[in-house]
């Protein structure tokens, strides 16, 4: 796990131990980013102060995009299966209308078809 040196500003206590303000120590980097960004510490080093916020913030995009696109798949499957559903409405309304009765697997054809983007041909036609 990466470090970042911090130099306390105030008192900190963990499991590890103690420390008093103006000590130095080696943190994770999102634990001493947290505490240069609270006040509570200062980066001994800017420099990889800086490239550690700028890592998170890449991070954290990159989590941020990740979550959209699995997202709009979900939205995807979601919105396939309503549509699935009122394509076999139309078939079941369009057959009693027409005086025709279709089987499942008619019906499935007509739902497969028109999720294609194909035209239904049944069996009455």
């Amino acid at each position: 796990m990466k470090k970042l040196k911090v130099k306390l500003l105030t008192g900190r206590s963990s499991t590890e131990g103690s420390n008093s303000p103006g000590d130095k120590i080696d943190l994770p980097i999102n634990e001493a980013v947290s505490l240069v960004s609270s006040g509570q510490a200062e980066a001994v080093n800017k420099q990889a102060y800086e490239a550690a916020l700028k890592s998170i913030e890449a991070k954290k995009l990159e989590d941020e995009e990740q979550e959209v696109k699995v997202n709009a798949i979900l939205q995807k499957e979601t919105l396939e299966l309503e549509l699935r559903e009122l394509y076999r409405a139309v078939a079941v309304k369009s057959s009693e209308l027409n005086g025709v009765i279709l089987n499942e697997d008619e019906i499935e054809q007509f739902v497969t078809t028109s999720m294609e983007g194909e035209e239904f041909k049944g069996e009455g036609e």
